[in-house]
């Protein structure tokens, strides 16, 4: 890749055709047309016709379809936030957000950190980035603002609600609490389905256990703590539930010695002959401090 691609801090878009191919200027209904070409842009932005195109309004007309970071300073800085919101990286040339660009919403505020905490150069592409995602979701921004004063949601927005790795606890009434991670969401026909992970005791031994909720579409603004199906508790703003979560986790996996069994195949008849056959399951034990580490990483 040409050293010089990606490091100047502005944005190159390209608008999609009739035909299917990608142009660097707009079409003739657009006013302004776009004719410089600038290969060293930090990002370029691709753009396709809605379908239906607006008439009245045809600069209206296009959504972002894809982000691509060329930038080495993005992708240098954001490389962990980028990959764990699924944003993937090219052949470690670029980087690349398609629609509808959720990974590019859930790390919004971690680019602006970065942007605040890193050098000139580096501040300047993330700023640019910022800008390039509130265009994006301008639309539900101010939404959500509202909404979140209100602690409130509407069934469209669910999504906003579960980044992926996100640490949530249950609120079922008459049952401690339950610390839950979530690895994904499923915006499905009428539903909205939670992939979640937690770690489960089956009164022998402990192991991760993955499953799902469905949220059913539901009509109007909701409070959070009235979501259908899935009640939650968001743990990165509720420390001290947090904290009391990992401390009962510590504790119960100090308390606990895990056994585990391995399957050694029995010999034959003839191997054995005159000896007196014993069981192929050979049990062992480890102290549950050698899995504690693990299973702590597991709930944080």
């Amino acid at each position: 890749m040409a050293e010089h691609v990606g490091r100047s801090n502005i944005v190159q878009i390209f608008f999609k055709g009739e035909f299917g191919d990608w142009a660097e200027h707009a079409p003739p209904t657009l006013p302004q047309a776009k004719k410089s070409k600038h290969e060293g842009a930090a990002v370029q932005i691709y753009k396709e016709p809605r379908n239906p195109r607006p008439v009245s309004k045809p600069e209206e007309g296009f959504r972002i379809s894809r982000v691509v970071l060329q930038s080495p300073y993005l992708r240098d800085a954001l490389k962990d936030t980028l990959e764990s919101y699924g944003i993937s990286y090219k052949d470690k040339t670029f980087a690349e957000s398609v629609s509808p660009h959720k990974g590019l919403f859930f790390a919004l505020d971690r680019i602006a950190k970065v942007g605040r905490e890193a050098d000139e150069t580096t501040r300047a592409h993330c700023e640019l980035l910022c800008s390039i995602i509130e265009e994006i979701f301008s639309d539900i921004l101010d939404v959500l603002d509202t909404l979140d004063s209100e602690h409130k949601i509407t069934f469209d927005l669910l999504w906003t609600l579960f980044p992926p790795g996100l640490v949530c606890a249950t609120q079922k009434h008459g049952f401690p609490p339950i610390g839950i991670k979530i690895t994904n969401t499923l915006d499905e026909r009428g539903s909205f389905k939670i992939f979640m992970e937690r770690v489960q005791f089956d009164g022998y031994r402990y192991g991760t256990y993955t499953t799902t909720a469905s949220i059913y579409a539901f009509e109007g603004a909701v409070d959070l703590s009235a979501i259908p199906v899935v009640p939650f508790l968001d743990l990165t703003k509720d420390r001290d539930l947090r904290t009391r979560l990992l401390e009962r986790g510590k504790k119960a996996l100090d308390m606990q010695t895990i056994r585990y069994m391995t399957y050694r195949p029995k010999p034959s008849d003839e191997d054995n002959a005159g000896q007196t056959k014993t069981s192929p399951w050979q049990r062992d034990t480890v102290r549950s401090s050698t899995l504690r580490d693990s299973w702590i990483r597991v709930l944080v």
